[in-house]
């Protein structure tokens, strides 16, 4: 009897339990509650593939983790936005905020960009209007940059848009000599331009006259690529540390037509002394397309066919001392027709299948230091640079003797020479224009 009651309380004990658990039970049938899916990492590479079109949306459950390569401290960036490097030599990208944020260059961050916007913004691939709340510090790094050439960082600019990149030795041109607006970098391989926004840390400092090296952030606007700095600290003083510049019109007379060059010339800001085949002749006459018509410029007239050739002396009354190099801006004419100055000089077509256009530089003995490149197009400016040799580079190549060289060295005299070619010339005529001559000491 006692057993069969024990089974009966347990019965109705079990019971108990079933109508319990059947009243917590959802009447509206709602589905049971799923733990959020777990977010993985993606790679930047893989993040940039997902961009088909303008804007897409990444998918759910994604982040990312890279180093701040931007600087909060430089203002050359507004403070909604940083660009994010995943490691050395590997893809970085733009991030853009809904509002400001304070992440140090060096912050290793995770970004959480779950359903966020992926989009193509005036030719590059940006993270646009992500909550500021996504982004968490979680330590710091380091991105040392990649060193390449401005030639290569351009040939890459898509691979390496928003990375470090670091450039080698070459001038800063722009800005009348300050860190403003759009300014442009050139060295031996290419050259490539530089945003300064308006309020940055350094806005309307000095930049040096010779840039030893210069680092920044790869970027990309329409069809230009840029090395944005993030402060004057990316840029290094090189050895150049004043430029003198001519804009080589001529201020001497000149007759409305044309003038010949004898003896010694002036220009807005220094004096040359002449030499061989040389003309003054008004911006307007043959090549006003490219020069300014109220102003007369240096045409030197014969080139490397006439044993005369054209040249002149740059020193006599500059003060050349400590003088470096020389960087000279020049053009070839589109001059030509029979006896077409002073009814003798004549100077047949251009032909960039036999002609060349090429300048050179003589110092003491060493009688010509050519242009390493020799143009092919009339009516378009080159500008070649000319390392002046040191004192023992002087006495090595002998020059000249010690003393030679080091009266040489206290007042330099150096010649600008034209050695262009021109087949079809039997005077030897290859006209240029000398638009400009910039002394580096």
């Amino acid at each position: 009897m006692k057993t069969k009651r024990t089974i009966q309380q347990m019965m109705l004990t079990v019971g108990l339990l079933l109508s319990l658990s059947a009243c917590k039970k959802n009447p509206a049938g709602d589905p049971p509650v799923i733990p959020p899916a777990e977010v993985k990492m993606m790679s930047f590479t893989d993040l940039k593939v997902l961009s088909t079109a303008d804007e897409v949306k990444v998918p759910d459950a994604k982040k990312i983790k890279g180093v701040v390569i931007s600087d909060l401290s430089g203002k050359n960036l507004d403070n909604k936005t940083i660009v994010l490097q995943e490691a050395d030599n590997q893809p970085g990208i733009v991030i853009g905020f809904d509002a400001a944020q304070t992440f140090a260059v060096g912050d290793q961050l995770e970004v959480n960009i779950s359903g966020q916007k992926l989009q193509k913004q005036n030719g590059e691939i940006v993270l646009s209007q992500v909550p500021a709340a996504n982004a968490k510090k979680t330590g710091t790094g380091a991105i040392a940059g990649r060193t390449t050439t401005a030639a290569e960082a351009i040939k890459n600019a898509a691979l390496w848009n928003g990375t470090l990149v670091s450039l080698g030795e070459g001038a800063l041109s722009g800005g009348n000599g300050k860190y403003s607006g759009v300014l442009n970098f050139d060295d031996k391989s290419a050259g490539l331009k530089s945003m300064v926004l308006a309020g940055a840390a350094f806005e309307n400092t000095t930049y040096p006259a010779s840039v030893g090296s210069i680092k920044g952030i790869l970027r990309t606007r329409g069809k230009d690529v840029f090395l944005d700095i993030r402060t004057a600290k990316d840029v290094a003083t090189g050895s150049i540390s004043r430029l003198l510049s001519d804009e080589m019109y001529v201020t001497s007379k000149v007759d409305k037509d044309m003038t010949f060059g004898y003896g010694d010339f002036e220009t807005r800001t220094m004096n040359y002394s002449q030499g061989g085949s040389m003309v003054y002749i008004p911006g307007d006459k043959f090549d006003g397309d490219m020069l300014t018509k109220d102003r007369a410029y240096v045409y030197l007239m014969s080139g490397a066919g006439d044993p005369s050739s054209a040249y002149f002396d740059a020193g006599p009354s500059i003060d050349l001392k400590g003088i470096k190099e020389i960087t000279v801006t020049f053009a070839g004419s589109k001059m030509t027709g029979d006896a077409i100055i002073a009814d003798y000089y004549s100077v047949p077509p251009f032909d960039p299948s036999k002609d060349v256009f090429k300048i050179s530089i003589g110092i003491l003995s060493y009688a010509s230091f050519p242009a390493a490149t020799e143009f092919k197009e009339a009516g378009k400016f080159y500008t070649v640079k000319f390392k002046i040799p040191s004192r023992e580079e002087l006495i090595k190549g002998e020059a000249g003797s010690v003393q030679v060289i080091d009266n040489w060295l206290a007042a330099p005299i150096i010649m600008i020479r034209n050695e262009s070619t021109r087949a079809a010339s039997s005077q030897g005529n290859a006209p240029i224009i000398i638009k400009q001559i910039v002394y580096g000491f």
